[in-house]
């Protein structure tokens, strides 16, 4: 019997925990899985008390968060805050980032505890378009990869053609790339260099970026990418006439 009693302490000293621990879970969430080096993070905290003001590292260096009239925010229990992603390493272009809100919890033993939320998500230099070979000629194929398109959006080539021995704009296409892979945005298409096995005569620049219309200025974070080098496609020579005087290897002939 005291056995049996003994169990049933336990069991129900476990159920009263359990709430309890539910109650004072702290959890920490972000709108996307990957982001660019120095953008903004938007960050949101739940179970913390109210009038706390929790702190916030990445990989356990401090995060900056968004400046506001010349001053940076803080937040207040809890919230959504904006932090800013930090640079990679020197050399690197993919990495992981543990963000972590944490406070100190005074107990009435005066050992203090720690109140802690993490996930961690996918760090990336910046966004990128290139293509390859990169000197390929007008109508060769080649394959177009695209990384660090974090939004996971279309993606979409502005092709502009201007005059062979002008400035003018002659012509704007754009050519729908494709919807990035997650979770930081990666696409590969296969494609000629213009779109086109034989491109009209004229200079030719290349942008890649989210947006189905040309776009003149962008705004700050906003991801675009020229693609160089521009690609040139020059008149056809006029063929030569050949003269019924003159023999196959230059010689004039003689006249009988």
């Amino acid at each position: 019997m005291r056995e049996r009693s003994t169990a049933v302490i336990v069991i129900g000293c476990l159920a009263a925990l359990v709430p309890a621990a539910t109650a004072n879970a702290a959890t920490l969430t972000t709108d996307r899985a990957c982001y660019r080096s120095t953008e903004l993070m938007a960050t949101t905290i739940t179970g913390f008390p109210a009038g706390s003001n929790p702190t916030f590292t990445g990989n356990d260096v401090p995060l900056r968060a968004q400046y506001q009239g010349g001053e940076e925010t803080f937040l207040t229990g809890d919230g959504t805050i904006n932090l800013q992603a930090p640079y990679l390493e020197v050399g690197e272009t993919h990495g992981k980032l543990a963000v972590k809100a944490q406070i100190t919890v005074e107990n009435p033993d005066g050992l203090n505890t720690f109140l802690t939320a993490t996930k961690t998500v996918d760090l990336v230099n910046a966004f990128s378009a290139f293509m390859k070979p990169f000197g390929a000629t007008a109508g060769a194929m080649v394959t177009y990869t695209i990384t660090g398109a974090v939004e996971l959006q279309p993606v979409y080539l502005h092709i502009t053609r201007q005059n062979y021995r002008s400035s003018r704009v002659a012509e704007r296409r754009t050519i729908l790339l494709g919807t990035p892979k997650p979770p930081c945005g990666t696409l590969k298409v296969r494609m000629r260099v213009l779109g086109v096995a034989h491109p009209k005569v004229g200079v030719y620049s290349r942008t890649v970026d989210l947006h189905k219309d040309i776009v003149k200025d962008y705004k700050q974070f906003e991801p675009f990418q020229n693609v160089g080098p521009a690609v040139y496609v020059q008149p056809k020579a006029p063929k030569a006439k050949s003269s019924p005087n003159v023999g196959p290897i230059g010689y004039a002939r003689a006249a009988f």
